[in-house]
């Protein structure tokens, strides 16, 4: 099969045609059938309900496997079901990984001792999300955590000893008995043109060893992002103390000390900053963000900020783009990242010191890579473009020959 490409406009393209090589059932017997059989035919609704979906790649520490999904239609329950597969990095051994239960928010934790992700447990529409864990070494999935409310981020200490995450803060004692009774939702908080008031959200840690979860930070506020030091002392994050959902605007970075969650805010101006990363080594903070003064509409930028004295300095000024998924290298010396130039989709090494781009791949299409081996010289991709659906791949920072993991519609060409 072949895909036939519409290049009049960006748009037309990215609505290209696809033909399949099988021939319609209901027309085999026909005598114009018999002569064109192997030809080509349009695609039709059916196929494109049939395409199967691979993606959210994940490499594992140290770049032997990678975790990816697959999603198909099954015709028979009228719904897509999403399975999570293993394959070796050479692409030979490939085999369904996690059960039926399945699972979101996959990472493994920094030694690789670990695979989790969080997974609905109780009853009823409203079940919590909580960790579970699978050992590398074998055996089955099982709960870590028992958290009154759904977990969302969360984070591995670098020695595994802790887990770090964020969760709602509880509904109040009397509007959680009315829900459960049954009653209706009755907005008395509702902002201009329905922006609904969210829940506060707080950070808490979970020690392995007892157990035992601990709140750090008791604030009115919603958290953007949020990053554990590499000493484990202090969490960089940004958030804001206003609940409407445009008011994103407003996030400010602050540091949370561990211990005692303790705030002390970094930035106070009208950009909203997103993304904080601490380099490996701890000495700074990487930051996105359009602008360091006002809210512009435009490319986010890379920024690096000093945790003790606030000063802060843009550092990707030469890029033309917005940079995607940037990644520390292991020394703190540079920065991997993702960035679209023209219709292509490439990655870029940053120089942290001289802002200098390095493009590492140059591929004509989007790869969108979804995570690194610990090393940094290893990376799990997604690649599609005009001609191929989607697929896994596995690439090398170095520059070598990247690795086909997946061939999820063979019947495309």
């Amino acid at each position: 099969m072949r895909l036939l490409v519409l290049r009049t406009t960006p748009f037309l393209a990215a609505a290209a045609l696809w033909v399949v090589t099988p021939v319609p059932a209901a027309a085999q017997d026909t005598p114009a059938a018999t002569d064109n059989a192997s030809a080509p035919r349009p695609m039709t609704v059916d196929d494109a309900l049939d395409m199967v979906s691979v993606g959210s790649p994940l490499i594992s520490p140290d770049g032997s496997w990678v975790l990816y999904s697959k999603r198909t239609l099954d015709w028979d329950e009228n719904e897509y079901t999403t399975e999570y597969w293993r394959v070796s990095a050479d692409g030979e051994d490939r085999y369904e990984f996690i059960g039926e239960d399945g699972g979101s928010g996959f990472q493994f934790s920094p030694q690789g001792t670990y695979l989790s992700f969080r997974r609905p447990v109780g009853e009823g529409p409203s079940r919590a999300q909580q960790i579970f864990v699978m050992r590398m070494t074998g055996g089955e999935a099982y709960q870590l955590t028992e958290h009154d409310v759904s977990i969302a981020a969360y984070e591995w200490a670098d020695d595994e000893s802790r887990l770090y995450f964020q969760a709602d803060d509880e509904k109040p004692d009397t509007i959680a008995a009315e829900e459960r009774k049954g009653a209706d939702a009755i907005f008395v908080d509702e902002g201009p043109n329905g922006q609904q008031a969210d829940q506060w959200q707080n950070l808490w840690v979970f020690d392995l060893e007892s157990e035992e979860s601990r709140q750090i930070t008791d604030e009115e506020f919603l958290i953007g992002s949020w990053d554990v030091a590499p000493d484990g002392e202090q969490i960089a994050l940004t958030a804001r103390y206003q609940n409407r959902r445009n008011d994103a605007y407003l996030n400010e970075i602050y540091l949370a000390d561990v211990d005692d969650g303790e705030l002390r805010r970094i930035t106070e101006n009208g950009a909203p900053e997103g993304g904080v990363s601490w380099a490996p080594d701890g000495s700074t903070i990487l930051f996105t963000a359009a602008d360091d003064e006002e809210w512009m509409n435009r490319n986010t930028k890379l920024w690096l900020l000093d945790p003790e004295s606030g000063e802060h300095r843009l550092i990707s000024g030469a890029f033309e783009g917005s940079p995607g998924n940037p990644t520390w290298t292991e020394d703190s010396q540079r920065i991997l990242f993702s960035g679209q130039q023209g219709t292509d989709t490439n990655v870029f090494a940053l120089d942290v010191a001289s802002g200098a781009i390095e493009q590492v791949t140059d591929v004509e299409g989007t790869l969108s890579p979804g995570s690194f081996s610990k090393d940094r010289t290893r990376y799990a991709y997604t690649f599609t473009d005009y001609r191929t659906p989607g697929d896994v791949w596995l690439g090398h920072v170095d520059g070598s020959d990247p690795v086909r993991l997946t061939d999820a519609n063979p019947q495309v060409s």
